[in-house]
């Protein structure tokens, strides 16, 4: 299986830090909010931000059809777990009574048989199905979506970059959890720093872009896997320990809040970003000039 675009199946099946993450968002950041996870994976942690913070929408997206496949099929039987829910719950005599002609005797009962479940499938919820099933294959309305999971929720397989900009941007808040390093050993500065473009244009006037990136000492890890990631991975200035001046000072993002996960046996280790984009956060108004660390000072970073 490749990797080289960070597209690990069972992800969060390897690591035990879903919870670790949760714990540092808010649910006021998500409420009634529509969001967006860059790079979703198989949607586990999209799936519980849409569980447990209720946005009026959240859309997961990554380049992996497999993945996303993977995060349809989990939503998909919690669409029909919920529809069976729903099938099974007893009208009340009341409006049962109602509707019975009053030349016919009925003998009154204190509760009604619900369906037994051998006779609820697939087919009784058909027509919830393929409603969420063109749903999810149509462009999103977000605006008009519920905020009870998992009417609140959708996974599609796109690039980030395939996105269509509004003059207001579209999204309350933007996830990037674990992404970066692969952006930027595919597509080297320029390309972290045109990512970094699009979130900005994508996001609303006071919307939070949660970012996680990952440290230098990951890169090495990974460098070899194609060509072109070795040769970017020795071409790179903008480290990671300088993002967060970056998005603070060059595009002007405001800082909210800023935590590093705990690390666990195995390393893992990676600083979470909340940040809000004012009305003076703007994008690259000239290039970023990353070539102007010295030498001795970008070899001490890349060695930390």
């Amino acid at each position: 299986m490749s990797v080289v675009k960070g597209n690990y199946h069972h992800y969060y099946n390897k690591r035990d830090d879903l919870e670790e993450r949760m714990g540092f968002f808010q649910s006021l950041w998500f409420e009634s909010k529509v969001c967006l996870d860059i790079g979703c994976n198989d949607g586990l942690i999209t799936a519980e931000i849409a569980q447990r913070y209720r946005p009026e929408f959240i859309t997961g997206i990554d380049f992996d059809k497999f993945l996303i496949e993977s995060a349809e099929s989990r939503l998909k039987r919690a669409r029909y777990n919920l529809a069976k829910e729903k099938v099974n719950i007893p009208l009340p005599i009341s409006s049962i009574n109602r509707f019975t002609p009053r030349s016919v005797k009925i003998k009154r009962a204190t509760h009604t048989t619900a369906p037994s479940n051998a006779a609820i499938d697939e087919k009784s919820v058909t027509t919830t199905s393929s409603s969420i099933s063109s749903m999810d294959s149509s462009p999103i309305s977000e605006s008009s979506c519920g905020r009870i999971y998992p009417e609140n929720i959708a996974f599609q397989k796109k690039d980030v970059f395939e996105l269509t900009e509004s003059s207001g941007g579209r999204y309350d808040v933007i996830l990037c959890l674990s992404v970066t390093k692969w952006i930027h050993l595919n597509g080297g500065d320029d390309g972290l720093l045109t990512f970094f473009d699009k979130v900005l244009s994508l996001l609303k006037v006071s919307g939070i872009f949660i970012l996680e990136y990952q440290p230098w000492k990951s890169y090495k890890k990974r460098k070899d896997l194609t060509p072109q990631m070795e040769e970017n991975y020795h071409k790179i200035h903008l480290l990671p320990n300088t993002f967060e001046q970056v998005l603070l000072v060059d595009y002007g993002f405001e800082l909210l809040e800023k935590r590093y996960s705990e690390e666990s046996a195995s390393g893992f280790r990676r600083p979470i970003l909340a940040l809000r984009k004012t009305d003076r956060t703007q994008g690259r108004t000239s290039k970023i000039e990353t070539e102007s660390n010295s030498i001795d000072c970008l070899e001490v970073q890349k060695n930390c």
